[in-house]
């Protein structure tokens, strides 16, 4: 498709969006790329358990933050999750104490998640891309 300002864009579709969204489908570790509005990407391990409760922690010396929160499946059967995140921590991407919420999704072939949530005011958020392990 090209607009008129002369930029093409080209895409095509993937059947797995049309699955439903499993929680036994997202659980296990994700290694990968976390990055806010203001910070740069910092690497980052997330976990998703049977229940979709996620957790990511990272500790270097005196640094440290701790992500809790949960994913769940939208009622759409589409594979979309609805994300809740919040950050604990002296040195997390988004301040300590900050809740955001969005969505998450899983490649075609099931390996990454990648995860896009925002600040209620949406002031800043958060882009996760990681592989499964």
């Amino acid at each position: 498709m090209l607009n008129t300002q002369g930029i093409t864009f080209n895409g095509t579709y993937d059947a797995t969006d049309d699955q439903p969204a499993l929680l036994t489908s997202v659980q296990g570790t994700y290694s990968g790329a976390a990055v806010g509005g203001a910070t740069p990407a910092q690497s980052a391990t997330v976990t998703v358990d049977a229940s979709g409760n996620i957790s990511s922690n990272y500790v270097n010396g005196s640094l440290f933050c701790n992500t809790t929160g949960t994913a769940t499946p939208r009622a759409s059967g589409k594979n979309i999750f609805n994300v809740q995140l919040t950050f604990t921590g002296n040195f997390c991407a988004l301040a300590s104490g900050t809740t955001t919420s969005g969505v998450a999704t899983l490649t075609s072939n099931g390996t990454q998640l990648i995860a896009m949530t925002l600040k209620a005011d949406k002031s800043d958020g958060l882009i996760f891309i990681g592989t499964k392990q």
